[in-house]
């Protein structure tokens, strides 16, 4: 039988952030976590998206506040 996901190691290369969290405080948790993502979550705690580097910086350079 092979491997499943809960054979893995996941504890590192994310953390999670609200989905009303500043885009400024979502670029400090970034930067705390090289390489990884930041995994939005709603209201209910429930995951709404995951969020990277890359989505980061285009957010600011469309201009996101």
């Amino acid at each position: 039988m092979g491997k499943t996901v809960r054979d893995l190691t996941l504890d590192d290369e994310h953390m999670t952030i609200g989905s009303d969290d500043t885009v400024q405080e979502a670029a400090k948790r970034l930067l705390t976590v090289p390489g990884g993502i930041l995994v939005v979550l709603n209201d209910e705690n429930r995951v709404q998206g995951v969020l990277g580097q890359r989505q980061l910086v285009k957010a600011l350079a469309d201009g996101v506040d």
